[in-house]
């Protein structure tokens, strides 16, 4: 069974850009889809390539089905997704996506206590910054004396970022 790495995704920008973003991300039921944003490429892999693939080019190889928590209304022009991903967040398609939608500013919080990883990701254009949090490394040491943090104590950590 995988660490369980919690994250919360917050696009801002243009209304309409975040609007044609939040569709491009949509697929079926789910509201945040990184085969709808970018897709696998269609080949014969073994299921040892596939996740080789899908690791260096998402960041992570699973996501969990992720809540919309902000839509892009006026005047909030805000996207906010939070969802789980396995092992680690997702850095590297963030930073793919980023690049297809330039007038966006996109910041990935992300905590995996387990590893004691945890930071903020922001990426606009060009620009990607990287910064771990001492206050939530604080946090974890605290909850993980207790044993493996449940999911809403992992929520409060990642919305204290």
């Amino acid at each position: 069974m995988p660490n369980s790495c919690s994250n919360v995704l917050s696009i801002t920008g243009p209304p309409a850009t975040l609007e044609r973003f939040q569709s491009a991300a949509k697929s079926g039921d789910a509201v945040l889809s990184f085969e709808a944003l970018y897709p696998v490429p269609d080949e014969n892999w073994s299921n040892e390539e596939m996740d080789r693939w899908v690791r260096s080019n998402w960041g992570s190889w699973l996501l969990y089905p992720a809540h919309l928590v902000r839509s892009p209304v006026e005047p909030q022009k805000c996207l906010v997704y939070e969802f789980v991903t396995a092992w680690s967040p997702p850095i590297a398609v963030v930073e793919r996506v980023a690049s297809e939608y330039p007038e966006l500013t996109f910041e990935l919080r992300f905590c995996e206590p387990a590893m004691a990883k945890c930071g903020l990701v922001t990426v606009h254009g060009e620009s990607f910054e990287i910064a771990s949090d001492p206050e939530c490394s604080h946090v974890i040491d605290e909850i993980s004396k207790s044993g493996l943090p449940t999911y809403p104590q992992l929520r409060s950590i990642i919305l204290r970022l």
